[in-house]
Formats: C-alpha cells, sequence, structure tokens
C-alpha cells in the first residue's frame, strides 16, 4: 500500500520548535549530525523530516524509535535496520514541505518547487527525447514540464538508490494517455510513477511498484514522543 505524508514547515505548529523538541525522537548520532549543519532551514528541514517519518513509523507503522535505527545502504538511500519487516520509505523536501513516502516495496519521492525551467540545465543533463519536448512546448507550460520532469527522474533514481551514479540523460520520461512511462535502454522500466498533487506551485512525484494511487495525508500537528 502506497501512504504519502507531508507537512508544511511554516504552519506555526512547526515553526516554532526547537532542536531539543526533537532529540527524543532520533537516536544521538542522528541528532549531532543533524545538529552540525550551519543553515537554520537545512536543519529545521532535516529535523522535520526525521520527526514525520518516526511519527509515521510509531502512530501508523507501530513501530518504536527504539525498535529501529536508520541506515543508508551503500548508494546512500536510508533503511531500516533492525526490524523483522521491512518498512520501505524515503523523503524529500523542497521549499515549505517535507514529504515522506511509505510501501511495502523500494520506492522513491521527489517534490520540487516551480521556478523559472532552466534549459541550460535540461540541455546539459536531459535525455534528447526530453529536451525536444521542452523545446516545442510553449513559455507557459515549459516550466511545469521542466520540473515534472526533474521530479519524475530524482524519484526514479531514489526508487533505485542509485543516486546521480546513473545519469539523468540515461533514461527518457514520457507522458502518454495520462501514464507516465520510463524507459532505459529503449526498454520500458516496470515500475508505476504517480503524482502527488500535494500544492499547484510543486510537482511531487512517487515511483515504486504498486499499481495503486497512493493515499495522501497531511500533517498538521505536532506531537512529542510518548513516554
Amino acid at each position: 500500500m502506497l501512504n504519502v505524508f507531508y507537512l508544511k514547515m511554516t504552519d506555526p505548529v512547526f515553526s516554532g520548535l526547537e532542536a531539543e523538541d526533537f532529540r527524543p525522537w532520533l537516536e544521538p548520532s542522528k541528532f549531532a549530525a543533524v545538529l552540525s549543519y550551519r543553515s537554520d532551514k537545512v536543519r529545521r528541514e532535516k529535523w522535520l523530516g526525521e520527526w514525520l517519518l518516526r511519527y509515521v513509523l510509531l502512530h501508523v507503522y507501530r513501530l518504536s524509535p527504539k525498535d529501529y535505527t536508520v541506515e543508508k545502504a551503500d548508494g546512500g538511500k536510508p533503511y531500516l535496520a533492525g526490524v523483522t519487516e521491512q518498512v520501505y520509505f524515503n523523503l524529500s523536501h523542497s521549499g515549505e514541505y517535507v514529504v515522506c513516502a511509505f510501501s511495502d516495496s523500494e520506492i522513491g519521492v521527489d517534490i520540487e518547487k516551480i521556478r523559472l525551467e532552466r534549459m541550460g540545465v535540461a540541455r546539459r543533463f536531459f535525455h534528447p527525447e526530453e529536451i525536444r519536448a521542452l523545446e516545442e512546448t510553449g513559455e507557459n507550460g515549459r516550466k511545469e514540464l521542466f520540473f515534472k520532469y526533474w521530479s519524475v527522474k530524482e524519484s526514479f533514481l531514489k526508487y533505485k538508490g542509485t543516486g546521480l551514479r546513473c545519469p539523468l540523460s540515461s533514461f527518457a520520461v514520457s507522458d502518454g494517455n495520462g501514464e507516465i512511462r520510463i524507459r532505459q535502454e529503449e526498454e520500458v522500466v516496470p515500475v508505476q510513477v504517480k503524482e502527488c498533487r500535494i500544492d499547484p506551485e510543486y510537482k511531487c512525484f512517487i515511483c515504486s511498484e504498486e499499481a495503486g494511487e497512493p493515499e495522501i495525508t497531511r500533517l498538521t500537528g505536532w506531537q512529542a514522543l510518548p513516554v
């Protein structure tokens, strides 16, 4: 089952939180790692992402933070260590939002705030078919298409767990009859790509092996770790 949870960092209930509010939720090494970031914005994104993950694991999957640690695989993809039954998840943040997606199998999620399109970036990194589609799209729709491609590509790389070791130009994103497909080496990759409509000023996509539509939930309340 696909579950997507998100929060808006500028909501007053989240914007007033301090570092110590998050300490009980995180293992000491993770807390120290987040605290080491110099940027207040980056620290807040990290705090809230780590809290969102653990809050959902506790209240939906009945996993206390004491039951697991969050580790990283060789490619940098995070996973739960110490659990008897794996829960697959992935985090992303952009602008005002933090998003966490959950599945019974591998999953990747990416959210991007729609800004001005960067055709120089597209020509350097995107697949030729995507570049051509962007060049043929009118100015009004080009930036939405650019960030759609970007978000789908990021979600696919995060699903695979390879990061940018897999070049963005090595696969093509296409949208036909309302279904998004990813093609690599002339073969359609057997993954499901779904859009998460969180905010009209953002593009958010998940990539997974599940065919169903995601259940999307916005969190609007903070909770301390129950004793």
